[in-house]
């Protein structure tokens, strides 16, 4: 008798080794990555070990695994100076960003670029972009904002108060996102 419940166990841990190696245990490994690890850097390093390939490379893999397991962050914890630059007739907007936080790493942000005309009336503008800002560390973002021109910026100077002020631009940081070190 319990030869024969041994037996059935046998065969059906053996049955289950059998189907799990004709279908892999990436997808199973992927998903407990993906439930268990999100938001974290141990999830982005065991989606990159579990994603490489010969085709995409590991920075290529790295922002992938990024963007499917990053969180929403608090952008207040990113710091620094910035704003419109120009670039021949378009305007990018650039910062020197300063992440302040010691467990964390920054993987997305959108900043804003509010102008603010003689009347008051406020046009914003966005740019988002993907980037690796480690714990401590500085980062240089710059990216182009579509529908806006070198000409738009002219006699527009830094809000000190952009409640109050006009004819002048202010910048922020929207949106974060990124994941924690643990």
């Amino acid at each position: 008798m319990a030869n024969e419940k041994l037996k059935s166990y046998l065969i059906i841990v053996l049955a289950a080794a059998l189907a799990l190696s004709l279908i892999g245990f990436r997808p199973l490994l992927k998903a407990y990555n993906e439930q268990f690890r999100h938001g974290t850097l141990a999830g982005i390093v065991e989606c990159v070990r579990l994603a490489s390939n010969e085709l995409l490379s590991e920075a290529a893999m790295k922002i992938a695994c990024a963007s499917s397991l990053e969180v929403r962050l608090v952008a207040s914890e990113l710091t620094g100076l910035g704003g419109p630059r120009k670039v021949g007739e378009k305007v990018s907007l650039g910062a020197s960003l300063q992440n302040k936080r010691s467990d964390t790493v920054f993987t997305w942000l959108e900043l804003e670029l509010v102008q603010i005309d003689k009347d008051g009336v406020k046009k914003s503008y966005s740019a988002f972009s993907r980037m690796w800002i480690e714990p401590n560390a500085t980062f240089e973002y710059l990216e182009h904002i579509d529908g806006l021109n070198t000409k738009d910026l002219e006699d527009f100077e830094f809000c000190d108060n952009p409640e109050e002020d006009k004819s002048c631009w202010s910048w922020g940081i929207i949106d974060a996102r990124g994941v924690k070190i643990n």
